[in-house]
This record gives C-alpha cells, sequence and structure tokens, in this order.
C-alpha cells in the first residue's frame, strides 16, 4: 500500500512540474528598449545622420515568422520632453506602395509600423502605419473588457466580435514624417516625431518624462503589388507575435523605457 502511495505521489510530482515547466516555456518573451535622452535633437529630414543618432538604441527585427529569414533593418529611438523620435533603416529591393487612396490603411503594401500602449493596461492602444512615400495611417483601438486570448496570445474572435472597437483616427500637427527611398541602392530611410502631448494624452498631455510605454514595431516587405494574384509578403516584429496579427495581440507589446537625462 505504501509502495502504491509513493508512485502516485511521485506520478503526481512529475506531472505538476511538466505542467509549470510547459506554463514557462510557453510564456511569450516580451523584450525591453531602454531609450536614451536626446542631448541634441535629430534633424527630421530622412537622412538618418549617423551622428545626429549616435546616442540613440538600436532595435532590430526578429527573422521572418514563416521563413526565419532575418531583416538588417534598424529602429533607432531616442526621446526629449517634447516627444520620441524615431528613425527606420531598411534595405528593400522592390518598393510596393502607391497603391492606396490617402486615408486607406496602408499594411497590404511596403510598411514601417509602430504600436503604442501609452498606459500598459492594455486597454486603448494605436497603429501607426508608414509607407516609403511617407503616408502615414492612424488606427485607434478600443477594449471593453480584459482581453480573452488564444495560445499564440492572440484575441479570441468571439472577444474580439463583442470587446474590441477600432477607429480611424488622426495624427497631431506637430506630428513629423520625412521618408526617402534609393531603388537603385535599395535604401529606405525614414525619420519620425511623435509629440509629447499627443503620446501622453492619457497622462494628461505634459512632456515626456522618464517614463515606461508599451510598444511593437513591425515591418511589411512585399514582393509584388496588391494587382498581382499569389503575391507574397515577408513579415516581421520586434516582439513576437503570430504572423500577420500584431494588431490583435496588444499583450505581447514590448517595454519601451525612457531613461533619465
Amino acid at each position: 500500500m505504501k509502495k502504491r502511495r509513493i508512485c502516485f505521489k511521485t506520478i503526481w510530482t512529475i506531472f505538476a512540474v511538466g505542467f509549470i515547466l510547459q506554463k514557462l516555456v510557453a510564456a511569450p518573451k516580451i523584450p525591453e528598449a531602454k531609450v536614451p535622452f536626446a542631448t541634441n535633437a535629430p534633424i527630421i529630414d530622412g537622412e538618418i545622420h549617423e551622428k545626429e543618432w549616435a546616442q540613440a538604441t538600436v532595435l532590430h527585427f526578429l527573422g521572418d515568422s514563416d521563413k526565419g529569414k532575418k531583416d538588417k533593418s534598424r529602429i533607432l529611438l531616442l526621446w526629449s520632453p517634447k516627444g520620441l523620435f524615431v528613425g527606420f533603416d531598411a534595405i528593400d529591393r522592390s518598393f510596393i506602395y502607391g497603391n492606396f487612396p490617402p486615408k486607406d490603411p496602408l499594411y497590404m503594401e511596403d510598411t514601417f509600423e509602430i504600436f503604442i500602449d501609452a498606459l500598459g493596461t492594455p486597454r486603448q492602444y494605436f497603429e501607426l502605419q508608414a509607407n516609403p512615400a511617407g503616408q502615414t495611417f492612424l488606427k485607434n483601438y478600443v477594449i471593453t473588457a480584459e482581453p480573452v486570448l488564444t495560445s499564440e496570445n492572440r484575441m479570441t474572435p468571439e472577444f474580439i466580435a463583442t470587446h474590441l472597437w477600432r477607429f480611424d483616427d488622426q495624427l497631431p500637427p506637430d506630428f513629423k514624417i520625412v521618408s526617402k527611398i534609393n531603388a537603385t541602392q535599395g535604401s529606405w530611410k525614414m525619420e519620425m516625431f511623435l509629440p509629447a502631448a499627443w503620446l501622453n494624452h492619457r497622462h494628461g498631455g505634459g512632456p515626456l518624462t522618464p517614463q515606461t510605454f508599451l510598444m511593437n514595431f513591425a515591418r511589411h516587405d512585399w514582393n509584388q503589388p496588391p494587382s498581382v494574384k499569389n503575391r507574397q509578403c515577408q513579415f516581421y516584429y520586434w516582439s513576437a507575435v503570430l504572423k500577420g496579427h500584431p494588431h490583435l495581440s496588444p499583450t505581447l507589446m514590448g517595454k519601451v523605457v525612457l531613461e533619465k537625462p
């Protein structure tokens, strides 16, 4: 009888440990970036002058979610009380853009995207899309309940149908963006300025201070325009998400920490 009890306890212990280990392995790895204070703010001209961005923290995308292909793009970040400075430096051999009218979503073309959750709840966040021409599109997401997630940490279809609200939005007048491409060299450089009052809208609109935002960065790299059948896209993300679903994975955004001056 004692042997059976010992055997049962052993089996139960092994099961419990295995369950815990499975949960630990399945837990998503959330990246963190520490962003330096800009003693000299970069000029938003689309040039990515290395001297101007020398202080910046540099982020890189993960490999393509299907092919494991690495992307050599750089995301550069700096901050000041006035706002967040974002640089994007990429290689692109086939620029796909200009197929959609203004105010339309751009993700079906080449895009660089930023997801921003200012409060870190996650109950409200923005998706900012930008294409090689510097055209932008902004979506505002509002969640009315605690997110219910799939095993891939994406909100479930049932939850989305009931609790996710999406609104087209507008960037503030003092938002800045300049994008420049060189088709011969396959170069795409873009610089943005995200104003503090907009980023801190839910905090009263004041200047930036040493604080933390939840963010993700994405790139869509298409090989053909939307009119071509069976075209392909390579998807890249800073924080790992289910392919094509960063906008439905708010709990997977990474931490962007603005460091003290």
